[in-house]
């Protein structure tokens, strides 16, 4: 039903925050986050994130990308063990286009996958 879908978007959404607030209060500054994976993992983030296909029209602008990062980033604060791993920008892509860049939905999906 439509209310059961609402009430599992707004569960999505709220456990995508909580898992964003763990790093994001340092963007700008990632190198002096406290949340080891996303120190650790950052730099390789930002450069996959570039390397995203850009022949797509919805990836070629720089700020087309900054959903993607935030998602692979909260990513690494919630899924601390497993990381990050060169691929995962092209996966979370699709999952960010299949949600029509709904970042909650797509990060729900993108678990999903991995």
């Amino acid at each position: 039903s439509t209310r059961e879908r609402d009430r599992l978007k707004g569960s999505r959404r709220a456990a995508y925050r909580k898992a964003a607030n763990l790093w994001r209060r340092y963007d700008g500054r990632l190198q002096d986050c406290p949340h080891g994976a996303v120190r650790d993992y950052y730099r390789i983030v930002e450069v996959d994130v570039a390397r995203t296909d850009r022949e797509r029209p919805e990836w070629k602008a720089a700020a087309s990308l900054q959903p993607l990062r935030r998602l692979l980033l909260t990513h690494c604060a919630a899924e601390p063990t497993e990381g990050y791993f060169q691929g995962m920008n092209d996966l979370a892509a699709i999952a960010l286009t299949g949600a029509g860049g709904e970042e909650a939905d797509a990060y729900a999906c993108f678990r999903a996958i991995v």
